[in-house]
């Protein structure tokens, strides 16, 4: 089935794949061989919520990063192939836009028209990473109108590598299990703030970093941030409206995720400039997952000194490769390590760990 050349690049990809630990090296490794066995124009490596479909943190290659955001907070209840994909009773682990959407039709959706199609996106083919039939990664490549559709035989390479390429991602996120949110925590540092500017008709018109990843993120509700916050923003504007009386007008909660909490207020501010058309200032705030621990308050719980270097390079966010190569030690050696803290502790989770320390 595969040519010579072929095969030496799939070989070497196989190999480079088992041998990798680490979820944020298999990505781009996958993506830059996928691209000798199978030409793209662009592509995207993302991971999911196996309870909602929800992409997050993607690896994008060729396409401008904004795109997802772009995405989350407008697009994605409007893509129809993704809801063509995942509407049966189990999830395909290869698929292409061509066998599942009529391109005639299809062109008068928001999506396509708008997003996909300017940006190049004509022909799409897919592959879903999966566990125990849940989706937990995706593999997206995409080729222009001026290129030819995914051949059968470039999907049957797709088929081929599959199963390498589910086992080996599945591994990689058991032994660095950072969900979207811990992730962005262990980037953006631990008490750091996100802040937005949203308008009158709830556009975001100014934000940093770390709240534009914020707001991409789902609620243990299911709902997206930002449509939660806009619909805030939209009743405290409305009722700023009818006050009598100016000056400063907010509103305070929390945003709760499976693995943690934010708490945000919403400031009303009257902007001079334009009439005095009312904006909200959103501010989010990131803490830890707020569960207590009997052994925070028991002071006879003693850890060696090995132990203690450990937990100091997981509050510092590394992985279990970058703690083995710090210490000079083995990541089996690592794992016995975070076991033995967890049991002393009583914690399930680097996320308790690090929140009760």
């Amino acid at each position: 089935m595969l040519r010579w050349d072929e095969f030496k690049v799939y070989d070497t990809m196989i190999k480079k794949l088992y041998q990798s630990t680490v979820v944020e090296e298999i990505r781009p490794l996958i993506m830059n061989h996928l691209s000798h066995l199978i030409p793209y124009d662009s592509g995207a490596f993302f991971t999911a919520d196996p309870e909602t479909f929800c992409f997050s943190e993607p690896f994008i290659l060729n396409l401008n990063a904004s795109l997802f955001h772009q995405y989350k907070l407008y697009y994605e209840d409007k893509d129809e192939y993704k809801k063509a994909v995942f509407s049966g009773n189990s999830i395909p682990i290869i698929d292409r836009s061509s066998d599942y959407m009529d391109y005639k039709k299809w062109a008068k959706n928001e999506h396509r028209a708008d997003f996909l199609l300017p940006h190049g996106m004509h022909h799409l083919a897919c592959l879903q990473i999966l566990n125990d039939n849940r989706l937990i990664g995706e593999i997206s490549l995409h080729r222009s109108a001026n290129s030819p559709d995914f051949s059968d035989r470039e999907m049957d390479i797709l088929r081929l590598l599959h199963g390498h390429i589910n086992n080996a991602f599945h591994n990689a996120s058991l032994l660095n299990n950072h969900s979207p949110l811990e992730t962005m925590r262990y980037t953006n540092g631990y008490k750091k703030t996100g802040l937005c500017l949203v308008d009158s008709n709830g556009k975001i018109t100014g934000s940093n970093p770390l709240a534009e990843n914020i707001l991409t993120l789902q609620l243990v509700t299911g709902q997206n941030v930002y449509s939660y916050l806009k619909e805030i923003c939209c009743h405290l504007i409305t009722e700023h409206k009818n006050r009598s009386v100016s000056g400063p007008y907010f509103e305070t909660g929390s945003l709760n995720f499976k693995d943690g909490k934010a708490h945000f207020k919403i400031i009303i501010l009257e902007d001079e400039n334009i009439n005095h058309r009312p904006h909200c200032l959103i501010i989010i705030n990131m803490h830890y997952n707020p569960h207590k621990a009997d052994w925070k308050k028991n002071n006879a719980i003693k850890f060696t000194k090995r132990e203690m270097d450990v937990i100091t390079l997981i509050v510092e966010g590394k992985t279990n490769k970058e703690i083995s190569q710090a210490l000079f030690i083995s990541e089996n050696t690592v794992k016995t390590y975070i076991k033995r803290i967890f049991t002393k502790t009583g914690v399930t989770s680097r996320t308790e760990l690090i929140y009760n320390l």
